[in-house]
């Protein structure tokens, strides 16, 4: 019996009820542009392990997913109230859920609560919980991706232990999630944080700090925020920053001072940011002193 089934979808609406038959199935993989519907009898396969295909989820139809490590590309269909959806797949490692509103978030909270092996998340909707950064139970978490506005962009509550809650929280991007300088100064005290990317109107403001000791493990910074005018960053904060990309902050005047103390970095690529690059300028341009240590610098337009 097949245990792998990876299908290029097209235009399929939904699954047949006969997917149910294979009993003996872990691993689906669908390409396609529609979410398909699909039968309770797919959700009820014992054996399921990694599932990647845009489907809808239904709040109550699921079986006994214990087996379940993988669920990539779902929407949430009927979710409400407190119910979790997800309450039977315990063992999930990674999780990816689309199309969000206010209206799954009680769902959603009931659902990461549950979810104590969880490594990796990415949420697409809007609002998005900012509750990701204080639920306890997702202490093994280590990559997050968001892509919306946050549904408190100064930060949730218990964010002051935030050290404890994540502290395995390694990776982290951040698309258009609107969130303020508390919010930053929050991601700033994750102890375990190496990439950090920021892009499009992930920040609301056009002045941006790091401030103190902030970011102390951080090796990758990606910032592509278009309404930035002035960054200002702490001798003390990234200590060990090895590569920096900036992307399209056309506003932004200079680069921060700090940059020139930085003694790891190794990198720094600027997409699209013309004045910037006048500015490092060998011998003339007024930031050269700030990069001059740094063996690659790229200049992409």
């Amino acid at each position: 019996m097949s245990r792998y089934l990876g299908l290029h979808c097209g235009d399929l609406e939904k699954l047949p009820s006969t997917i149910g038959n294979l009993v003996n199935l872990q691993s689906l993989i669908l390409g396609g542009r529609r979410v398909l519907e699909v039968p309770a009898a797919f959700w009820r396969i014992p054996t399921l392990r990694h599932v990647v295909a845009l489907f809808t989820l239904p709040s109550r139809a699921l079986g006994d997913l214990h087996s379940l490590q993988t669920l990539h590309g779902v929407h949430p269909r009927g979710w409400g109230g407190d119910y979790n959806p997800l309450g039977k797949a315990a063992n999930l490692r990674s999780l990816e859920l689309g199309e969000l509103t206010a209206e799954h978030a009680d769902a959603l909270e009931a659902a990461l609560e549950s979810l104590d092996l969880l490594e990796h998340l990415e949420l697409r909707g809007d609002p998005l919980p900012s509750s990701v950064f204080s639920i306890p139970n997702l202490r093994r978490l280590q990559s997050l991706k968001l892509f919306g506005a946050m549904d408190a962009p100064e930060g949730p509550r218990g964010a002051e232990d935030v050290r404890y809650i994540r502290p395995n929280l390694t990776r982290l991007s951040m698309w258009n999630t609107e969130v303020g300088q508390k919010f930053v100064d929050m991601l700033a005290e994750l102890p375990s944080l190496a990439e950090l990317t920021m892009m499009f109107d992930a920040y609301d403001g056009d002045r941006l700090a790091f401030m103190e000791t902030g970011f102390p493990r951080l090796h990758k910074l990606k910032l592509g925020l278009t309404k930035l005018e002035e960054w200002t960053v702490s001798p003390e904060s990234m200590p060990g920053l090895a590569m920096l990309t900036l992307c399209r902050c056309a506003k932004m005047r200079m680069l921060p001072e700090a940059l020139a103390g930085m003694t790891e970095l190794e990198e720094v690529v600027l997409y699209s940011m013309p004045d910037i690059v006048d500015r490092i300028k060998e011998g003339e341009g007024q930031d050269y002193h700030k990069v001059k240590h740094v063996p690659v610098i790229q200049t992409i337009y």
